[in-house]
């Protein structure tokens, strides 16, 4: 993987952590509250939401599930966002 390659993916997940607080804040979560329906830590959801790390697929699809979408609905959302962001 070549450096623009690495930058990509690091801006894929920061979209992804923002389209998910942002769509956490639209539905009235509070960071422990989705955390906790996701069955991981609070401080876990705020390392995903901020960037810092991989969210492992079974969580996107638990965290699309809270909010009533599909998996391919919020990773496209991700998708818009990081190109809206660029």
């Amino acid at each position: 993987m070549d450096t623009s390659d690495a930058r990509s993916d690091a801006a894929q997940v920061r979209a992804l952590g923002r389209q998910i607080a942002a769509e956490r804040v639209g539905a009235g979560f509070s960071q422990k509250e989705l955390a906790r329906r996701v069955e991981i830590s609070p401080e876990a959801m705020g390392r995903y939401e901020r960037g810092e790390r991989d969210i492992p697929f079974s969580v996107v699809r638990k965290v699309a599930a809270e909010f009533g979408l599909k998996t391919s609905q919020l990773l496209q959302a991700a998708e818009d966002r990081a190109e809206r962001d660029a």
